[in-house]
């Protein structure tokens, strides 16, 4: 008889990882009815919060057996089964009580922005918890790109730009040289006039 429980959580970005004890922020693995049995099994939920978006989250789970022992179905797996989840960049997921007009002012934005880059709302005032909203677009940067540069072109602010992509934000909180690769995707909300 085997019990499935948490094991560690590895948050990846291409500047590193972050390793955790614990699963990430916000997730859960639901209770079992019982404690050991074969087969076991357990729901894993987790609705990403503001700031883990652009990180791959590596999830690990372990099989602990009725004698306590750590067990393994594979002798290469080390007890230990995991499955990666990405949580996207510039995307949102509306929650209970969340508005075009609420999403736009947590990230800095027009709600008409937003209205306008997701098609399939059609009703502004009418949006389903759950219902994923796009924020703006991904850029596609150069290795001549800066984030000053990239701010000035897009007349928003390198703190807009960190607060949008959080793997940055966490390279210059460290202090440590930010470098953007060809290639690397990033959010940016381009300031739009309104009248």
């Amino acid at each position: 008889l085997v019990r499935i429980q948490s094991d560690t959580s590895i948050a990846l970005s291409q500047y590193g990882e972050a390793a955790s004890p614990s699963l990430p922020a916000g997730a859960v693995l639901a209770e079992s009815d019982v404690e050991f049995a074969n087969p076991s099994s357990r729901m894993f939920h987790w609705t990403p919060a503001r700031g883990q978006e652009s990180f791959t989250y590596l999830v690990c789970f372990r099989l602990l057996d009725s004698l306590a022992t750590y067990n393994s179905a594979s002798a290469q797996s080390n007890a230990k089964f995991c499955t990666r989840v990405r949580v996207a960049r510039c995307k949102y997921c509306m929650k209970a009580g969340d508005s075009l007009y609420s999403i736009a002012q947590d990230w800095g934005t027009e709600w008409l922005n937003l209205w306008a880059g997701n098609d399939l709302l059609t009703k502004p005032g009418q949006t389903d918890e759950k219902t994923e909203v796009r924020l703006g677009p991904l850029l596609s940067v150069s290795h001549q790109d800066s984030l000053v540069s990239l701010a000035t072109k897009f007349s928003v602010s390198v703190q807009d730009i960190l607060a949008w992509n959080p793997d940055l934000h966490a390279q210059v909180e460290q202090e440590i040289d930010l470098i953007l690769f060809d290639g690397q995707e990033i959010c940016v909300l381009p300031g739009t006039c309104i009248n």
